[in-house]
């Protein structure tokens, strides 16, 4: 049981790290720089990328469980 509990607060805490980094680049105008290059559009592509990519499995997850688990009356 504690595990499951350690895993949820690490998600709620990388959950957090990502909303705070998105609202710094889109509102704080932050800017992450790696040498000369501006990396910072490119880390909001692969924050929005990861979000609807898991939502889409997240759902197809549960579509597997409707259609396979599904108890008849």
């Amino acid at each position: 049981m504690i595990k499951y509990k350690l895993m949820g607060i690490g998600l709620i805490l990388l959950s957090a790290l990502v909303i705070y980094v998105s609202f710094s680049i889109f509102f704080l105008n932050l800017r992450i720089k790696l040498g000369g290059l501006d990396i910072s559009p490119i880390i909001i592509k692969i924050i929005n990328f990861t979000i609807i990519f898991l939502v889409f499995i997240y759902l197809a997850y549960v579509g597997y469980i409707m259609i396979f688990h599904a108890q008849e009356k």
